[in-house]
């Protein structure tokens, strides 16, 4: 289809709406001067068509190597087809009304009768058929009109929106039949067509910047759309189920499309189409799951769209690893991927289920999928991992808050999310973690789970936990196997585990203590930031960590019950000072004597 033409009559279309119908009427009586010999009582357009190309003024369009218009007409004048007549009639109708017209007058006046004509034409009330041609006319023109009144100037020459208009004509143009009889099929795709224009709408008014290449859209929208529309059902009754799931998803699976191509302009521009396809494969394998699973089955639309939004990215970034050498999708993996996720998150236990379940999964999916090549060669595909990790990260967690159920006031969603995110970046970034990415989730967050099940009287609010989660996590990625080495089924065994829990006990003991309970410091920011001093100095020095372990445990337990007892010499600051000089004390295997107002003054620099 030629752009210039699908332009020119969606512009008529607009402009028509503009005015209004009974304007339009009067515009189209008084046009006689400007289309007299379309203004006959009886009206044929294969005939009109004929006779004005026919002509020697207007030959030249359809006759030659380089006429514009030659591929719609035969060696006995117009095609047959309703395509070729309705292209080269709207080609006549544009160029009558330039001729001879200034610029003004052409957009106030000649267009509008211009559209009248052609709307009357394909009036589609009337018994004839329509063409794809017209078909994609009203069809974008419609569309096009609740979206110009907002962006006067989305139609612009060479703008995104004609672009992107461009896209979707050609997509459905190449979707729907020439002699203009349209099946079930061809009227599904054309309502799927229009949600992605709509999308992309959308995004240019949201992203005014937005520069479309229009062959990079037609290839996302055609990847997305056509297999979608060669997977409609036969029967009427799976027609139904599919349609409706759907309308639910493909309105914001087409914006989540649409505004990741507006995010990653890199990865849809030059020769290359491999992420239009992957996006493509993506798209099918959502909606094909949601058919197969239905919308409120594991996971709810929004979470699926979100799944999707997180896959989407990846397919960007690195589309190869959804395709095949040929540049084809890699059969099932877009599908595998949902999938394996639907059944992860359908076993998610509370509070990692719902929302957080969701955003857990697209974070793994995140983390795996920007270090898949790591995963080169590895027994497991890169999606299957990413999978497991999400579930089993949800469900170590999740143990932990069932053994202190206390412990879920602690935290908000965002809060939990941002925990696993930690983690899971940490866990699918680092090469020696990589190696055994279950073995490395058990490593960390076993040990860090478990400790917080000890937090029974919660002495460490969300905020403080994620501070020693990420410590923990940048640890465990620089030293692996070291601060987090563990039995798998005995996690509490780690080193980090039992440091953690150390400082939580002895911080709670004091707490029973009537006369110190009020003058301990250790709890908060506080507590916090000695976790974190302890875990960076073991993580540092491993052996002597686990050779000097009870003496550094019984070090906090004294360091607390001092600082209480002289809460009128020292403070929260102090305790600090004093842990970090003595704890290095302890790992080099030094005694330690009594504390003392004295010695503690001496130890912090202090003149007495």
């Amino acid at each position: 289809m030629d752009p210039a033409l699908i332009l020119f009559g969606i512009q008529a279309v607009i402009r028509l709406g503009k005015i209004g119908k009974d304007a339009a009427e009067q515009y189209a009586r008084d046009a006689e001067v400007l289309f007299p010999d379309i203004r006959k009582p009886i009206f044929d357009r294969r005939t009109y068509v004929n006779g004005f190309f026919g002509s020697a003024n207007y030959e030249h369009f359809v006759k030659g190597a380089d006429a514009p218009f030659k591929e719609y007409w035969g060696s006995h004048g117009v095609k047959k087809d309703l395509n070729s007549i309705d292209t080269l009639f709207a080609a006549a109708v544009r160029i009558k009304s330039e001729e001879g017209i200034d610029l003004n007058q052409w957009l106030s006046s000649s267009q509008v009768i211009a559209g009248a004509t052609l709307v009357q034409q394909w009036d589609p009330q009337k018994p004839a058929p329509l063409s794809p041609f017209a078909r994609v006319i009203l069809a974008a023109g419609d569309i096009a009109l609740e979206y110009v009144a907002v962006n006067p100037g989305l139609l612009g020459a060479g703008g995104s929106g004609e672009k992107l208009i461009g896209a979707f004509a050609r997509n459905l143009g190449d979707l729907l039949p020439d002699d203009g009889h349209f099946g079930d099929n061809h009227k599904f795709g054309e309502r799927l067509l229009g949600v992605f224009l709509r999308a992309g709408l959308d995004t240019i008014t949201g992203n005014p910047g937005w520069v479309v290449s229009e062959a990079h859209v037609q290839k996302l929208i055609s990847s997305s759309v056509r297999p979608i529309v060669e997977a409609l059902p036969g029967s009427i009754t799976e027609q139904i189920k599919y349609s409706e799931v759907t309308d639910a998803l493909i309105g914001p699976a087409a914006s989540a499309a649409m505004q990741t191509m507006a995010e990653h302009p890199d990865a849809f521009f030059g020769a290359d189409f491999r992420a239009e396809a992957a996006v493509g494969a993506l798209t099918q394998a959502l909606l094909g799951q949601a058919a197969k699973t239905g919308l409120a089955n594991q996971f709810t639309k929004e979470g699926l769209i979100e799944l999707y939004r997180a896959a989407l990215g990846v397919a960007a970034e690195k589309p190869h690893l959804f395709l095949r050498d040929d540049g084809k999708p890699q059969d099932h993996l877009a599908q595998d991927l949902i999938a394996n996720f639907a059944s992860v998150l359908a076993k998610t236990p509370p509070p990692f289920d719902g929302t957080v379940g969701v955003q857990l999964a697209a974070a793994a999916l995140e983390a795996v999928g920007a270090n898949a090549h790591r995963f080169a060669g590895r027994d497991k595909p890169w999606e299957r991992t990413a999978a497991d990790m999400a579930g089993y990260l949800a469900k170590q967690f999740a143990e932990a808050f069932k053994a202190n159920e206390g412990l879920e006031k602690a935290f908000s969603k965002a809060q939990l999310i941002e925990m696993g995110r930690i983690v899971l970046n940490h866990v699918s970034s680092t090469p020696e973690m990589i190696a055994g990415p279950e073995d490395a989730l058990a490593q960390l967050v076993g040990a860090v789970a478990q400790a917080m099940a000890k937090d029974d009287r919660l002495l460490l609010a969300g905020d403080d936990w994620l501070e020693i989660v990420k410590v923990a996590a940048r640890e465990a990625a620089a030293n692996p196997a070291r601060l987090f080495k563990l039995d798998p089924h005995h996690p509490a065994d780690a080193t980090a585990a039992r440091i953690i829990t150390a400082f939580l006990g002895s911080a709670g003991a004091i707490l029973d203590e009537e006369t110190l309970r009020g003058k301990t410091v250790l709890f908060g920011a506080t507590l916090r930031e000695a976790i974190i001093i302890a875990l960076q100095a073991l993580s540092g020095n491993p052996e002597a960590a686990e050779k000097n372990l009870l003496s550094v445990q019984l070090l906090i337990a004294a360091l607390n019950e001092f600082v209480a007892k002289n809460s009128d010499k020292f403070g929260n600051r102090e305790w600090l000072q004093l842990f970090r000089v003595l704890l290095t004390s302890v790992l080099e295997g030094r005694e330690l004597d009594e504390l003392t107002v004295e010695s503690a003054n001496n130890l912090l620099g202090r003149r007495g």
